[in-house]
C-alpha cells in the first residue's frame, strides 16, 4: 500500500495556452500512513489528490502504487481506461468537499452502492452497522437533500469506506462545515483509517486537520 509519485506534473488549458497546475512533484507515502496535502487555494491540492487516486492522468512523471495483495507495484500511467476504472472501484475510497451523494438514492442506497459495484455484498452488515454508529440509522430512507451538511458528509464517509478500500482520499472534507462538524468529520476519517489500516490522504488548508497527522506535503 505504498504510493510513489515521481516528477509528476499536470497542465490545463489557460486562455490560448496551457498552465502547469503542479509541476515536478515527488514524494512517497508509506503503508498505512496518514498524510495531509497543504497549500493555499489554487495551488493544485485537488489536482494532486485526483492524480494519485487515479481520477485523472499526469502529463509527465509517474505514479505507482503497491497493493497489499500484489508482489509488484502498479503504474497508474500504464493502466488502460478500464483497468484504471477497476483500480478506483476496488481499491479507492474518495470523500468530496461537496459530498457527491447520488441525489436520487437514499442514504442506505448510496452507502451500499460500492458493495454492488465491487461485488462485496458480504460487507453489507458492516456497512449498515457503520451507519448506525454514525448516527444515521433514523435516516436510512432519507434522500441527500433532506440531510444537513454534517449528515451528508457522514454518509459520504460511510460510502467511501463501505467496500473497505486500501486507499482513502478526502478533498477539503471539512470545507463546507462549521467548526464542530469539521472536527467530527475528520475524527471519523481518522477512525476509519485506523480501523481499516488504509493509506489516508487529505487535501486541506485546515490547521486542525493537519494536527492529526505526522506527514505533510506542502504545495506552494
Amino acid at each position: 500500500m505504498v504510493i510513489h509519485v515521481q516528477g509528476v506534473g499536470k497542465k490545463f488549458p489557460d486562455g490560448k495556452g496551457e498552465r502547469w497546475v503542479i509541476d515536478d512533484v515527488s514524494f512517497k507515502i508509506e503503508p498505512h500512513q496518514a498524510t495531509v496535502i497543504r497549500g493555499p487555494s489554487g495551488v493544485g491540492k485537488t489536482t494532486l489528490l485526483k492524480l494519485i487516486a487515479g481520477l485523472i492522468r499526469p502529463d509527465k512523471g509517474e505514479i505507482t502504487v503497491h497493493l497489499k495483495d500484489s508482489s509488484v507495484p502498479t503504474s497508474l500511467n500504464l493502466l488502460k481506461a478500464g483497468e484504471l476504472l477497476r483500480f478506483r472501484r476496488d481499491h479507492v475510497g474518495f470523500v468530496y468537499q461537496f459530498f457527491n451523494l447520488v441525489p436520487t438514492l437514499t442514504v442506505q442506497e448510496n452507502v451500499l452502492l460500492p458493495l454492488a459495484l465491487t461485488k462485496r455484498e458480504h460487507l453489507r452488515e458492516r456497512a449498515l452497522d457503520r451507519l448506525q454508529q454514525l448516527g444515521l440509522s433514523a435516516l436510512l430512507n432519507a434522500f441527500p437533500a433532506q440531510l444537513s451538511g454534517g449528515e451528508q458528509q457522514r454518509a459520504a464517509i460511510a460510502r467511501a469506506v463501505a467496500h473497505e478500500p486500501q486507499f482513502l482520499f478526502a478533498d477539503e472534507p471539512t470545507g463546507n462545515l462549521d467548526g464542530g462538524n469539521s472536527a467530527e468529520v475528520f475524527k471519523l476519517l481518522w477512525d476509519e483509517h485506523e480501523r481499516l489500516g488504509t493509506n489516508l490522504v487529505v487535501a486541506t488548508h485546515s490547521d486542525d486537520v493537519s494536527a492529526y497527522v505526522a506527514r505533510t506535503i506542502q504545495l506552494t
